[in-house]
């Protein structure tokens, strides 16, 4: 399937898209799901989906994307997901995503990144996640990331990492984090 936005699906408010299966999706915006307020997304797979932002997902506001799987997406910005404003992201596995920006998250602003796994993302800025401006990274596993900068993670400013487990990941500056400014990592 192909759409600019939304290779699959494009979500505008208060849907819930759950146990599905999204393969080789393609869109400018969101490879497989466009969602944009309010939508449930939960207990999907998602393999090989394209896109420019957000491989598989592009979540614009205040949407919950919940135990889903993600691997081998990739995309610009956002291997698999893209979150703009306040989105939650929880109890996920994100495997084998890429991205040049966010090998497999790009958190834009005041997003809630927890309870998820990371294994074997790759990008130049922030192997799993790359995040903007304040947003909430906590309780998450990052095992064997890649990153030019910050190998699971890049921080750059007023973000909050606290009570991850970082194992065997890889950057050329920054093996596990990237703090740009006014970042506070915690255990």
């Amino acid at each position: 399937n192909e759409a600019e936005l939304g290779g699959a699906i494009y979500a505008e408010t208060s849907n819930v898209i759950d146990s599905n299966i999204f393969n080789a999706n393609n869109a400018m915006t969101g490879g497989a799901i466009y969602a944009g307020t309010r939508n449930i997304i939960s207990s999907n797979s998602f393999d090989s989906n394209i896109a420019e932002l957000g491989g598989a997902i592009y979540a614009d506001n205040g949407n919950e994307i919940i135990s889903n799987t993600f691997s081998a997406n990739s995309a610009t910005t956002g291997g698999a997901i893209y979150a703009n404003t306040s989105n939650s992201i929880t109890y996920n596995k994100f495997e084998g995503n890429y991205a040049v920006t966010a090998g497999a998250v790009y958190a834009a602003n005041g997003n809630s990144i927890d309870s998820n796994i990371f294994t074997s993302n790759t990008a130049e800025l922030g192997g799993a996640i790359y995040a903007d401006n304040s947003n909430s990274i906590s309780s998450n596993t990052f095992e064997s990331n890649k990153g030019d900068l910050g190998g699971a993670i890049y921080a750059d400013r007023n973000n909050t990492i606290s009570f991850n487990k970082f194992n065997a990941n890889n950057g050329d500056t920054g093996g596990a984090v990237y703090a740009n400014t006014s970042n506070i990592i915690t255990s």
